[in-house]
């Protein structure tokens, strides 16, 4: 199978955990499908939803670092009334997202972006580094990891949580989770064998696409 490989680079990432709503801030160390999602939607300019694209994803990162972030706190008394603070957050080094998708005809939307591309917060910047067609193929045992994985997903352990598919936007700003439901943190490398995995032989890892039927 053909596919479209766009290796996105930055000097700094993080993905907020849900658990954690105020005070020190943990990051995820793998994105969640909606960050992925949001980088598409991005690129191309207008939001994609599930069902409307077919991806995967490899998320690699040197290290994990922690700062102290100064944050403006708004009252639930006074309208524009705010009190400042300061709390940890944590963030990744040198992050590489490498992002497959199956339609390569997206590869005119990577080459022109209309949205700067972000892995985590406004100030987490990154850039297209690479946008190459390569062919994949099904192969088993494979070396994988490094990614999300639904539930049910067969033959995986690691950190479980809940998190949105994407998220949705209002006409007032607000914006909303949706089809939020359990997946499995895959933070590390696994030789895989319950059954074939599409295989990136220069990479020499297995990939699980979101959206395949």
């Amino acid at each position: 199978m053909e596919v479209l490989r766009v290796k996105i680079t930055g000097i700094t990432s993080s993905f907020r955990s849900p658990f954690f709503i105020s005070g020190a801030q943990p990051t995820l160390e793998v994105p969640p499908p909606s960050t992925i999602l949001g980088v598409i939607s991005a690129v191309v300019g207008k939001i994609v939803k599930p069902g409307e694209i077919c991806f995967g994803y490899v998320f690699l990162h040197k290290g994990k670092g922690e700062d102290l972030e100064l944050i403006y706190e708004l009252s639930l008394k006074v309208k524009f009334e705010a009190k400042s603070n300061v709390v940890k957050r944590e963030f990744l080094t040198l992050p590489e997202l490498y992002l497959y998708i199956s339609n390569v005809d997206f590869e005119v939307y990577f080459k022109r972006p209309e949205f700067p591309i972000l892995l985590g917060r406004t100030q987490e910047l990154a850039k297209i580094e690479e946008i190459k067609r390569i062919e994949i193929e099904k192969s088993s045992p494979v070396r994988f990891g490094r990614t999300i994985v639904p539930f049910n997903f067969k033959g995986v352990a690691g950190p479980i949580i809940a998190l949105p598919m994407y998220f949705d936007y209002s006409p007032n700003g607000a914006r909303r989770g949706k089809d939020i439901q359990p997946f499995v943190i895959l933070n590390r490398f696994i030789n895989y064998e319950i059954e074939p995995l599409w295989f990136d032989q220069e990479k020499n890892w297995g990939i699980y696409f979101y959206g395949e039927s």
